[in-house]
């Protein structure tokens, strides 16, 4: 019989990653736009800031990705980094280190039918939410139209 194996992480207090939960991340894009649409993260803080970031190599070391704070001056906890038209990794700062999370992504194609229980459907259009791009110039073009349904921060 083998010994136990475990990893010893230290989180600062704002720390609040549900360790061993998988974040589910549901996306679309069209080739010069990569959006995530919606997160489930399971996380206890009072806060979960999360950005999201293109990388222009497929190769990189997690050391090296930058981790600032948002737009509101609050640190980041969780980086998506995004390569390829996919996600490529989820990473969370513990305060002390940064650590890889599990994840799933869930593509939202458009104008697939779809079936979900008992509907039947097609998705033809997806708001804009966090998005990214190879072309940060392109971003900053894009214009969202004023939302028509009210934002739903809680599932």
């Amino acid at each position: 019989m083998g010994g136990v194996q475990f990893k010893a992480i230290l989180m600062d207090q704002g720390a609040g990653f549900q360790q061993n939960s998988t974040v589910q991340i549901w996306t679309s894009h069209n080739n010069k736009i990569f959006n995530i649409v919606h997160i489930h993260v399971n996380d206890c803080s009072e806060e979960v800031p999360i950005d999201v970031q293109y990388l222009e190599a497929h190769d990189y070391k997690v050391r090296d990705i930058p981790f600032g704070k948002d737009i509101s001056g609050r640190h980041l906890r969780y980086k998506i980094l995004v390569h390829d038209w996919r996600i490529r990794d989820v990473l969370y700062n513990t305060g002390s280190s940064i650590e890889t999370v599990m994840f799933h992504e869930h593509p939202v194609p458009l104008s697939e039918n779809k079936i979900a229980g008992n509907c039947f459907g097609r998705v033809t259009k997806v708001p804009y939410a966090m998005l990214t791009s190879p072309s940060k110039q392109y971003i900053e073009n894009v214009c969202p139209s004023q939302m028509s349904l009210p934002l739903m921060l809680h599932c």
